[in-house]
């Protein structure tokens, strides 16, 4: 999708959402097979599930609420962790 910019009238602009659309891949594989070593013959399974993102993809984000990075960036851990060390303490 492509807009006119409201500030230059220029045609050639994307807005944000779509350049971190067409930027972020998700994907899904499944792998099976045979395996044979000296000692034992059987069979394999695997699954991968993952996403990837473009530089440009990450940079076109929404920018995200301070709490929500900071529950992403371990701070529920580190606090339910602090709560344990202090409830010991307290015990103790």
């Amino acid at each position: 999708m492509t807009c006119d910019s409201p500030h230059c009238g220029s045609r050639n602009t994307t807005a944000l959402n779509v350049i971190n659309q067409d930027g972020t891949r998700d994907f899904h594989s499944h792998r099976q097979g045979w395996f044979v070593s000296s000692r034992s013959i059987g069979s394999s399974r695997s699954t991968t599930r993952g996403r990837s993102q473009t530089r440009a993809s990450q940079l076109a984000e929404a920018p995200v609420p301070s709490m929500t990075r900071f529950l992403q960036g371990g701070g529920v851990t580190a606090s339910l962790i602090l709560g344990m060390l202090l409830g010991a303490a307290a015990v103790s």
